[in-house]
């Protein structure tokens, strides 16, 4: 599993502690093998996720994701991650993007 944009970790814990639940519940044996991917581009959020799901820590790796460009630090996961979770993350990233045409710049102000 891949969550972008971790924020606090609360998320994470919560799909942690439900999937540990779940699996003791019916015997599935599916938490062992599972491996959770934090991604954020702020080093000190993914701290203090880590935090929030440290009774998880061999469950749980963190990424620093450069945002406008995830694939650069995920391209590894192309056709292997079972459930991506993204919540919250563009609405947090820079706002102004150029566009160069023709040698001329530009500010883009609709997609």
């Amino acid at each position: 599993m891949l969550e972008l944009g971790v924020g606090s970790g609360a998320q994470a814990r919560v799909w942690l502690d439900e999937l540990r639940s779940l699996d003791a519940e019916r015997g599935t044996r599916y938490y062992r093998r599972l491996q959770y991917l934090m991604g954020d581009y702020s080093p000190h959020v993914l701290d203090r996720a880590r935090q929030a799901v440290a009774h998880h820590a061999e469950r749980v790796s963190a990424l620093v994701v450069e945002a406008p460009r995830p694939s650069v630090t995920l391209g590894f996961l192309a056709g292997k991650a079972f459930l991506v979770y993204i919540s919250n993350v563009y609405d947090n990233l820079p706002t102004d993007e150029l566009a160069c045409i023709h040698g001329r710049t530009y500010q883009v102000e609709t997609q």
